[in-house]
């Protein structure tokens, strides 16, 4: 039978630990940025500039941003893969239709732990169909979504 001090140092250790383990695994997580954007039918359009983050007067690109769609279960990624060129992605596992995490190089389902590249091919089951993917182009200054 464990004595009050050893139960306060055993419950003072897991809640470090976890703590701990929290602030490790935070730092390895890609930030998420929703991108504004205005819809017209079957097209969405999201300014260029969105693609580009100031951080103290400093412009770094974006690699994605996330398109939120009302009315709409899933959202859309939108992969820049170099000079106006992109991809848009439904955000939907083709295993068992949980949400993905986009990353900077790749997207996981945090269900079963399918991975897909930022065009949307399966690199890792138990996904085996591509992810459902939109045309897009670019107009003036805007990527142009094609739903």
């Amino acid at each position: 039978m464990m004595d009050r001090k050893e139960f306060f140092q055993s419950c003072g250790c897991v809640l470090f630990g976890g703590i701990a383990i929290s602030a490790v695994t935070s730092g390895c997580s890609s930030s998420t940025y929703t991108a504004q954007h205005t819809r017209n039918g079957k097209l969405v359009t999201v300014p260029l500039s969105e693609f580009v983050e100031n951080r103290n007067g400093v412009f770094q690109p974006r690699a994605f941003v996330i398109v939120k769609l009302a009315g709409e279960k899933y959202p859309i990624g939108v992969y820049q893969h170099g000079d106006k060129k992109y991809s848009a992605l439904l955000l939907r596992c083709t295993h068992r239709s949980c949400e993905l995490q986009p990353l900077d190089d790749y997207l996981i389902c945090p269900c079963h732990g399918s991975e897909f590249t930022t065009r949307g091919v399966v690199q890792s089951p138990p996904a085996l169909v591509n992810l459902e993917s939109y045309a897009v182009t670019v107009e003036n200054n805007d990527v142009v979504i094609h739903l």
